[in-house]
């Protein structure tokens, strides 16, 4: 693990696929873009590579992947969802957000908006498909809110 990449944080939280977004205070933002701002930690870094790197076993307090299922093939998502199992403390969360297929949806929810190739929507994810790879994955309990725009899905580790 590197030296001192979590002395500066209360929490120990990671926000995969960061984009350029302002981060929550005491978020690690990780994504493959550079980014052209300044707002928060931001490691430019594959998510899955960057986890199995940088973050210890049982590690890690939250991670949180908004808008990001749907840009990993669905092998890739899986073993990102294993991956991020065994770097989740004790009651840890995965937290996510995504666009359900399985709802009426706008042509670039599907496909994406992106103005950068390596970003571009690659699969599609429904509210059961995730809780499913989250379940085969080890995570004990598994909460959908598809109440919402974009249904969020959370997974927390026993």
């Amino acid at each position: 693990m590197k030296p001192g990449l979590w002395t500066t944080i209360p929490q120990r939280t990671v926000h995969l696929c960061c984009g350029e977004k302002p981060l929550p205070p005491g978020h690690v933002g990780v994504d493959i873009r550079p980014r052209s701002s300044s707002t928060g930690a931001c490691v430019q870094m594959d998510a899955l590579d960057f986890l199995i790197l940088k973050c210890a076993p049982n590690s890690l307090d939250l991670v949180t992947l908004l808008h990001g299922p749907e840009h990993f093939v669905h092998a890739r998502f899986c073993a990102l969802a294993t991956v991020v199992l065994g770097k989740l403390r004790r009651g840890g969360v995965f937290s996510l957000e995504f666009p359900d297929v399985s709802r009426p949806i706008r042509v670039d929810e599907l496909f994406g908006a992106e103005s950068w190739v390596a970003v571009e929507h690659v699969s599609g994810w429904t509210c059961d498909m995730l809780a499913e790879v989250l379940k085969a994955a080890g995570f004990a309990r598994i909460e959908v809110n598809d109440e919402r725009r974009y249904p969020r899905v959370t997974a927390t580790k026993a």
